[in-house]
């Protein structure tokens, strides 16, 4: 693998922010099943008294899954607005050896092999790795400058892809 440098300026908005970090649902084929099977139950439950109370669980454990999404926007603004340094324009990059992301109040780098979970959502290759905040590249301006496919190389080789089988067991 050659190497190679990328590095972009970013002011997030809070809008920005919370469309980048919030919770997404799930609304496959599959996943709305499994929700209609799991609110029959649960009614199904209700009407034993010796399953009354198993029957109430699992309507508001459905209740509270489906309802997840909405608190986690709410927490992700409250996020924002409470860490400083998403108040600024932050200048992330990468090379071949490390990642990094530095502003008036933040500066932090990492090397690859600290990589745990890599995400592409909304046209951004999002980078996360413990004890520093995620990092964000828009996948537009990474193909622009033809360094996209050598980064997403990287992302494979470190680090997992997010909600697949491997990262779920390592969370």
């Amino acid at each position: 693998m050659s190497g190679f440098e990328y590095q972009h300026k970013k002011k997030f908005s809070e809008t920005e922010y919370v469309e980048l970090e919030r919770l997404e649902i799930n609304w496959t084929l599959k996943s709305i099943i499994k929700k209609i099977i799991l609110i029959a139950i649960g009614v199904i439950l209700l009407f034993f008294k010796y399953t009354i109370g198993i029957g109430v669980l699992v309507l508001f454990l459905f209740l509270f899954l489906a309802f997840m999404p909405l608190y986690s926007k709410s927490n992700m603004r409250k996020q924002f607005r409470e860490t400083p340094y998403w108040h600024e324009e932050l200048t992330f990059g990468v090379d071949q050896d490390q990642f990094w992301v530095t502003g008036k109040s933040i500066g932090a780098k990492c090397k690859w092999k600290n990589l745990k979970v890599w995400q592409i959502k909304n046209n951004w290759l999002t980078l996360s790795v413990a004890g520093i905040p995620k990092l964000y590249f828009p996948i537009v301006d990474l193909k622009e400058n033809n360094v996209y496919e050598e980064l997403l190389a990287l992302c494979h080789k470190y680090g997992v892809e997010f909600d697949n089988p491997k990262a779920k067991a390592t969370s």
